[in-house]
């Protein structure tokens, strides 16, 4: 579909800015009601300039998602190392549980891991180009 000037500027300021209707429509000069026709018609291409902006995001700041994956396996590994340490005796030991699960949870729902792949990187014996 092919898109005007407006509806350019429209797509730019919602999906990238993420601006309100309202303040688009008093910037662009557009009303708030074809803004939101728009919103619909251009469905497909918010989308698009969405999926585009991630990865850009994504590959400038290194965090693809074996690097996202690797940067979660090591927080896990070096909280689990601290946690071998302690004796849960204190408020930090539990905080420091609780963020290990929470790292351990994020970690399970981001990658497709097996539990023995898990193991083996836990005990250095991962290679992850094995894997990939």
């Amino acid at each position: 579909m092919l898109i005007n000037e407006k509806q350019q500027m429209f797509l730019n300021l919602r999906v990238l800015d993420g601006k309100s209707f309202d303040a688009i429509s008093e910037e662009i000069d557009v009303p708030v009601h074809v803004l939101k026709e728009w919103s619909v018609v251009l469905i497909d291409n918010m989308e698009e300039m969405r999926a585009d902006e991630i990865d850009r995001i994504s590959s400038q700041s290194g965090m693809t998602s074996i690097q996202h994956y690797r940067n979660l396996a090591d927080i896990y590994k070096r909280l689990k190392e601290e946690l071998d340490k302690r004796d849960f005796s204190g408020l930090p030991t539990d905080k420091l549980y609780y963020l290990f699960n929470d790292v351990h949870e994020r970690f399970s729902q981001s990658m497709e891991m097996s539990d023995d792949d898990w193991m083996d990187y836990l005990n250095d014996d991962y290679d992850p180009d094995l894997n990939e």
